[in-house]
């Protein structure tokens, strides 16, 4: 908490200032622990300098994109939806390849939209190792919508 009151929210540069101490899981998120409570770094922050969270299930969100990055410049309270499009916009959305537990790659994606009426579903899961809702969730949108 000292490196939180005497450093943190006394910063005023405008680079990122990075959480020094332990995170949550690999996620990287800054983790305290207030009144026997883990929390996060960058949330305890962003109430002590904005004030508390407009609604229940607002974001910490980064404008810097860094999830270490505890410079309260850089937090401010946004809706879910707000804070998903900042990760689009600052390149940290896992969608796609960047997904960790993905299993196919853009040039298979595009592959599988380019055989549609082609190969069945249920070919094309079999051939690519996924399940056919998936072949279906790609071919109607649902998924990967945004590559072209």
């Amino acid at each position: 908490m000292r490196f939180i009151h005497d450093v943190a929210i006394k910063y005023e540069g405008s680079e990122c200032l990075l959480w020094p101490f332990g995170t949550i899981a690999e996620r990287e998120y800054g983790a305290i622990t207030v009144d026997r409570e883990q929390d996060r770094a960058h949330r305890y922050i962003c109430e002590f300098v904005n004030g508390p969270s407009p609604e229940p299930d607002y974001d910490a969100a980064h404008g810097c994109g860094n999830r270490a990055c505890v410079n309260p410049a850089h937090l401010s309270w946004k809706t879910r939806a707000d804070n998903m499009g900042d990760k689009l916009i600052h390149g940290t959305h896992h969608r796609g390849e960047r997904c960790p537990t993905v299993r196919l790659t853009g040039d298979q994606v595009r592959r599988i939209r380019s055989l549609k009426g082609v190969k069945t579903q249920l070919e094309l899961a079999r051939e690519y190792g996924v399940a056919r809702q998936t072949i279906t969730n790609i071919q109607t949108g649902a998924r990967w919508s945004w590559l072209t």
